[in-house]
């Protein structure tokens, strides 16, 4: 929750988040973590209607997901997603995706200078480099004012496999369909 302090200004507030598309990750059984499996990962921006404290808003912000040719099939593979809630006191805007771990000036230049990211919806396939995504939400707070303003990390990741190499569904698949599942787990 941010608040604007007993002082007699208007205050601009931005915050961000970023992620990394961490898919494949969790298949690398190495104790340094030398063999992340970054092939094939791909972002997509997201926007999306919705009702919110019972106003039109949009949700808008990044999947993180894999250019896959057939159906989820390992433990590890799914989607991650970053989402904030555009509203007329909020602002969101997005990189879809840059390079994560890198020093680009697609996410932190104009951040920096205006508080808010260019909506970019640049996007690729991995081919091993480690790509982020980022969402800002900007807002102005009067003296004396709090906002909560959500931001939501969520993922779907609905294999478990244990040493033996069985594989198992998660408990939530049985009450929601899972696009890509692999069938017959």
């Amino acid at each position: 929750m941010a608040r604007a302090e007993s002082n007699e200004k208007r205050v601009t507030v931005s915050v961000m988040l970023t992620w990394a598309n961490m898919l494949g990750w969790f298949q690398d059984r190495a104790p340094n973590f030398s063999l992340l499996n970054n092939m094939t990962n791909v972002n997509r921006s997201v926007a999306d209607s919705i009702q919110y404290e019972g106003q039109k808003a949009t949700m808008r912000g990044v999947v993180f997901d894999r250019q896959r040719r057939g159906d989820v099939v390992a433990e590890g593979d799914g989607q991650f997603a970053i989402t904030a809630i555009d509203t007329p006191r909020t602002q969101v805007s997005y990189v879809t995706t840059f390079g994560a771990g890198d020093s680009d000036q697609s996410v932190w230049a104009p951040f920096a200078a205006s508080g808010k990211l260019p909506n970019n919806e640049l996007s690729w396939v991995s081919s091993g480099e480690t790509l982020g995504g980022a969402i800002a939400v900007t807002f102005v707070l009067e003296p004396g004012e709090k906002l909560t303003v959500p931001m939501v990390i969520s993922w779907d990741l609905p294999i478990v496999e244990f040493g033996s190499g069985r594989k198992w569904l998660r408990h939530y698949t049985d009450f929601s369909e899972v696009p890509g599942l692999m069938p017959g787990t």
